[in-house]
């Protein structure tokens, strides 16, 4: 995938929920996607990335405080995803959760790994509309559990099965 030809910048929510946040740097298609939702759209998009961020160090403790390329990533993102489908649609997730990995000078394997989990997240969500966040969660645990996610090689050359 192709970088954001926009490059990087440092987005926050209008006045006045900016009072509140810091700046974050985010994808310029991110930050035009967040834009266009609205201050609880924006709000809700943070705190289901803390949910999400939160459950997976609850069911995959992050080996040495580790949240990226392991189990633990592979849940965040799939669970991520899953909140996010239920909240705004399959296809606004699909691109915004795309837009956000395209990072400058992002590791082929891993944004291979995210691409596959987020849409692992968004299949989950889509079977099952009416699933509460914690039924998600323990769906997606499953299909992390079950290999059905991917995670980087020990060797950091590529993407294994999670199981």
């Amino acid at each position: 995938m192709t970088e954001d030809p926009d490059g990087m910048v440092d987005w926050e929510p209008p006045w006045p929920a900016s009072i509140f946040t810091d700046a974050e740097s985010v994808t310029a298609g991110e930050a035009r996607m967040l834009d266009d939702l609205g201050l609880v759209g924006q709000r809700d998009v943070q705190q289901i990335k803390e949910a999400a961020r939160a459950e997976a160090n609850s069911r995959f403790a992050p080996p040495s405080g580790n949240e990226v390329n392991n189990h633990n990533d592979a849940f965040r993102h799939a669970y991520w995803n899953a909140r996010m489908t239920q909240r705004f649609g399959e296809e606004w997730t699909g691109q915004f959760t795309t837009a956000h990995e395209r990072l400058p000078n992002n590791n082929a394997s891993n944004e291979a790994m995210d691409l596959w989990n987020n849409e692992v997240g968004r299949r989950i969500a889509a079977a099952n509309p009416d699933a509460s966040p914690e039924q998600l969660a323990g769906m997606v645990e499953q299909a992390v559990r079950n290999g059905e996610t991917v995670v980087i090689r020990p060797d950091g050359q590529g993407v294994i099965w999670s199981k």
